[in-house]
């Protein structure tokens, strides 16, 4: 298997696009979830896939270990992330709407309790930083060891402690705001 990546990413620095579809089949749905998990639902989910993928193939070169190949392509998805989460911060930043006060569509699942709780869930995340969003997301819906995490976002150890504290501190203190996301969070949901 170590023998299959270490071909792989030999094929990609050369530019091979057989190379670059089969790293596309590997990881495709990785990155997909990856992604989706940080951000939540958005319309330009595909595309974000897509920029990950471009942005791989365009730095593969520094790639030194192929053995390191899904983590590093995980890390640069969160880098897309980023980017994402601060272009939406700017919007809202930008918008004539409050950020709280943007109509929501309604939930289409018959589990409307587990519904709003998600829809919730999204929008206290969507008030959170981006790096400290990232570091809970990370952790606790990736399920990443605090080290994994740091190398993800590219930080110290410590420092992405002190963001994962800051973002869990501060999520839980948005419950008021979010009624479902409190009885989800007594209940053991985190």
């Amino acid at each position: 298997m170590r023998e299959d990546i270490a071909s792989l990413v030999a094929a990609l620095k050369v530019g091979s696009p057989v190379a670059a579809a089969a790293l596309y089949d590997r990881l495709g749905r990785d990155v997909h979830q990856r992604l989706y998990r940080a951000l939540g639902p958005d319309p330009d989910l595909s595309d974000l896939v897509h920029d990950t993928f471009v942005e791989v193939l365009k730095s593969i070169r520094r790639l030194r270990d192929p053995g390191a190949l899904d983590a590093w392509v995980g890390a640069i998805a969160v880098q897309v992330a980023h980017m994402r989460l601060q272009r939406r911060r700017r919007r809202w930043w930008l918008s004539f709407v409050p950020h709280d006060q943007v109509p929501e569509p309604e939930p289409s699942s018959p589990d409307a309790t587990g519904n709003e709780t998600l829809r919730q869930c999204w929008k206290a995340l969507d008030t959170l930083e981006p790096r400290r969003r990232l570091a809970l997301v990370l952790r606790h819906v990736e399920g990443q060891s605090l080290e994994e995490g740091a190398a993800s976002l590219s930080v110290s150890l410590a420092t992405f402690k002190r963001l994962l504290r800051a973002a869990e501190d501060d999520f839980r203190a948005l419950t008021p705001r979010f009624p479902a996301l409190g009885e989800w969070l007594e209940e053991g949901g985190r």
